[in-house]
């Protein structure tokens, strides 16, 4: 019986470390997840939407991005290098870095594609609503 806890801790341990981003910390290229040269498309505006990629491995969630430079792309908290003011959410401006990828959410038992067009390498954030603000 203390066994089967032991083994139920270590997998609750390290299920909620690879679910809460600690692997997002780590070194791309020395891992060799270094997204090929020539496949990374640039993007920057304002966030408009997001919506959860409860389906999509790794999980994260789709942001659409307006003009300028618009984009549908997913940011995946164990994946995404994320810059200041870490707040990838409606109402900031961001930029960065896409490379193909998905974004797939559940409806009932089924996963259905959310349209987006890559995933995203790394991202800079403003704080959300910082246009609105006279200076």
């Amino acid at each position: 019986m203390k066994s089967l806890k032991h083994i139920c801790t270590v997998l609750l341990l390290v299920t909620f470390g690879v679910v809460s981003g600690i692997p997002g910390y780590m070194n791309y290229a020395e891992a060799g997840m270094a997204p090929v040269p020539g496949q990374l498309v640039p993007f920057g505006g304002m966030v408009l939407l997001n919506w959860p990629c409860t389906c999509s491995v790794p999980p994260g969630f789709a942001l659409v991005v307006g003009p300028p430079t618009p984009t549908s792309a997913v940011f995946a908290p164990a994946y995404s290098r994320l810059y200041m003011h870490y707040m990838p959410f409606m109402g900031a401006w961001v930029l960065g870095q896409e490379e193909p990828g998905d974004c797939y959410y559940y409806v009932g038992k089924f996963c259905v594609w959310f349209p987006s067009k890559g995933l995203i390498y790394h991202i800079g954030t403003s704080i959300p609503g910082a246009d609105l603000i006279d200076v």
